[in-house]
């Protein structure tokens, strides 16, 4: 028997303003099927395309640009939206209480995780000064997208050169990169450019990249009732992501 598919609505936290194309920012989102549930629990050595085109399939109409490019505050806003749609916001979680450190099961209102909407200065987010160079670096968002080719890139160049060395950071700092001093590189002087990066300004430049990413999308801390009768007291918890997300008790 078919069944009317029924639709939320939502407002990407990006609002649309840091695409080079025009989006609209108001999605219509339905729950997961169990067919989308069966790709979702295949092998991957790229979840983040697999999960993005998941989303997509729940979007009532497809976006300007693909999920797989969104900024990742609107990628996990659609994902933790499509876990609430789906199975509820109850959300079951382990918690320390940093107030009486006992360690508790306790159940949170996803609906309540604060949503970071982009600040009207977000550009002044994506251009920074190296403390130690002084060179000047315009930043990427970082995508779904860039996070799986930073890890196939990396095992491929460990493959490549037959060693264990964790090429990752280096594919972070190219990826997040879009100019510098104004300039495009291309892919060898852009490696070169990051291998002989001082830590110093790679340190400053990776907390830049976290900074400009957190501008956007979902709070990483949650207020939670410690279960503890001793205690009881309301807590800020940092929120994690476990089995219970998309797989969760009854």
């Amino acid at each position: 028997m078919a069944r009317e598919t029924i639709y939320e609505t939502f407002m990407l936290p990006s609002m649309g303003k840091i695409y080079s194309k025009q989006i609209n920012p108001v999605v219509d989102l339905t729950c997961l099927k169990v067919w989308q549930e069966m790709k979702k629990l295949s092998p991957t050595d790229m979840p983040y395309k697999m999960m993005s085109g998941i989303i997509e399939e729940c979007l009532k109409e497809k976006l300007a640009i693909p999920v797989y490019d969104l900024c990742l505050g609107d990628y996990q806003y659609l994902l933790y939206k499509l876990r609430i749609v789906t199975y509820g916001s109850e959300y079951k979680m382990s918690m320390i209480c940093p107030k009486c450190g006992s360690i508790n099961e306790t159940i949170v209102n996803l609906d309540d995780l604060e949503v970071i909407e982009c600040p009207d200065n977000y550009a002044t987010y994506t251009h920074i000064t190296l403390p130690e160079s002084d060179d000047i670096i315009d930043l990427n968002y970082q995508t779904p997208r860039m996070l799986d080719e930073i890890n196939l890139k990396s095992k491929k160049m460990q493959t490549k050169l037959k060693t264990n060395t964790d090429y990752s950071l280096m594919f972070t700092l190219m990826s997040s990169i879009d100019k510098i001093n104004g300039e495009d590189l291309n892919e060898v002087q852009l490696e070169d450019y990051c291998k002989n990066l001082s830590m110093k300004d790679a340190n400053f430049l990776l907390r830049s990249i976290d900074k400009l990413n957190s501008q956007i999308g979902m709070s990483i801390n949650i207020i939670a009732n410690c279960p503890n009768p001793k205690c009881g007291e309301d807590v800020l918890v940092p929120f994690r992501i476990t089995n219970e997300f998309f797989e969760p008790t009854l």
